[in-house]
């Protein structure tokens, strides 16, 4: 995607100016979030690290900094706060039972 469509995407939620999609996707890229491939006359900018990947380094870290490094505060504030329904519940639980397998082999 180019500055040009994340810009539209952008002024849908209030006005932002194109030079300032720009800056910062080019922070996002030197940062190592995005990276670009010249198409044409622009650059089309994508995610540098695939969505599940990056999700993965985002719950370890806060289950680091905010959790003190134990997943079952994270659990516990999901329950919690969050809530589950029974359904939510049965594929938690059916997640737990096929990780506890994988370990056991």
């Amino acid at each position: 995607m180019g500055v040009l469509e994340v810009t539209e995407i952008l002024n849908q939620n209030g006005p932002i100016a194109r030079n300032t999609v720009r800056t910062l996707m080019e922070g996002m890229n030197e940062k190592g979030c995005l990276t670009f491939r010249p198409e044409w006359h622009r650059y089309v900018y994508s995610a540098a690290v695939p969505r599940e990947e990056s999700l993965g380094q985002r719950v370890t870290e806060l289950v680091d900094k905010a959790c003190g490094g134990e997943p079952e505060r994270l659990m516990m504030a999901l329950l919690n706060y969050w809530g589950l329904s029974d359904e939510e519940t049965v594929r938690i639980q059916t997640m737990l039972d096929e990780a506890k397998a994988k370990q056991i082999k």
